[in-house]
């Protein structure tokens, strides 16, 4: 079984091709510094995730110059890949641009997504809850901003989204967007009668 390892502030999460992946305790400082203290954990999470390809992206063209990785550390104002062994200055130079490499071969594939599958939605949902109870808190942004007959930061969830929808039509209330299914659930948006638009989603 895996476990948690701390060294000299550092967190051992795991390993990658052998090699420890550390995250010190100050990362998540870095976290909110890079998102202006928002409460963003989407945003927090690509922050690490994109640091983490980068210093990978250096640990790769080590390991394919025959040279050893010690580790991969993240902290609160980046990355660091640790290695050791002789290398040519060509070879250094190439090692420094893996980094740069690696986060180019994101780009590339997230703009091979976009072009395939269209850009993601406006509504991005946090949900924060006690496990079992009945209320929720939902955060979410839209790219219209909360004003009047926009889309509200209010979500109503339902077990069966089609059934609560057909149910609103009969009494007369507009859909403006009927049930769509998604990878985290199903759900619609509903207008008021001040043209407002609600969501409502599955649990």
């Amino acid at each position: 079984m895996f476990r948690f390892r701390m060294d000299g502030g550092y967190l051992t999460i795991g390993r990658w091709r052998g090699v420890p992946l550390r995250v010190h305790l100050l990362t998540p400082l870095g976290a909110l510094l890079f998102t202006g203290f928002r409460l963003d954990p989407g945003a927090w999470l690509g922050f690490l995730l994109l640091i983490l390809l980068h210093e990978m992206g250096h640990a790769a063209w080590v390991m394919r110059y025959g040279r050893r990785v010690a580790s991969i550390d993240l902290h609160a104002y980046g990355g660091v890949c640790r290695w050791s062994g002789e290398v040519t200055a060509f070879q250094r130079s190439v090692i420094a641009w893996g980094g740069v490499m690696a986060q180019v071969t994101v780009l590339g594939l997230t703009l091979c997504g976009v072009a395939l599958f269209g850009r993601p939605s406006s509504v991005f949902l946090r949900e924060l809850g006690i496990p079992g109870a009945d209320t929720r808190v939902v955060l979410f942004r839209t790219d219209e901003g909360l004003k009047p007959g926009s889309t509200m930061n209010v979500v109503f969830w339902t077990d069966d989204v089609e059934s609560t929808a057909r149910d609103l039509e009969q009494k007369g209330v507009e859909l403006t967007v009927k049930p769509q299914k998604e990878a985290w659930g199903t759900f619609a948006i509903f207008k008021d009668v001040d043209e407002n638009k609600f969501v409502l989603g599955t649990k």
